[in-house]
């Protein structure tokens, strides 16, 4: 996890959110279960530990893939930035996504050539 817990983060919320989500999950549905399932002697709290323990088994996973499929391509955004920041403008961000992260790789990109541009038009002045 790349994230500090003393310090404001939006990864943290994210990681937190999910693990309640889970902690949620798996002490309500023995609530439900109950409805339809009469428990045999000892057996209810064994019940309910399981679950808490796959609702957060539940939230880890799903913040696993969260880094899977949303921060490596921001990672990819953010390793552009910091070369660009470096006057590289050669760098092109080569994410494809039909979403709001595929939006801000393609503004990502059209800022950059149009920072070459300008630059190139400068240079033609000087």
């Amino acid at each position: 996890m790349s994230f500090s817990f003393g310090k404001p983060s939006i990864l943290k919320n994210l990681f937190l959110a999910f693990l309640t989500f889970g902690i949620l999950l798996g002490a309500i549905f023995p609530l439900w279960a109950s409805l339809f399932v009469d428990w045999k002697e000892g057996m209810h709290g064994w019940f309910v530990l399981s679950c808490i323990v796959a609702g957060l088994t539940i939230g880890l996973a799903n913040y696993w893939l969260l880094n899977i499929v949303l921060l490596r391509r921001l990672q990819c955004i953010s390793i552009t930035a910091m070369t660009i920041s470096k006057n590289d403008l050669t760098q092109k961000l080569n994410v494809t996504s039909f979403d709001m992260v595929g939006d801000i790789a393609s503004s990502f990109n059209y800022m950059t050539e149009n920072l070459r541009n300008v630059i190139s038009e400068i240079s033609q002045f000087s």
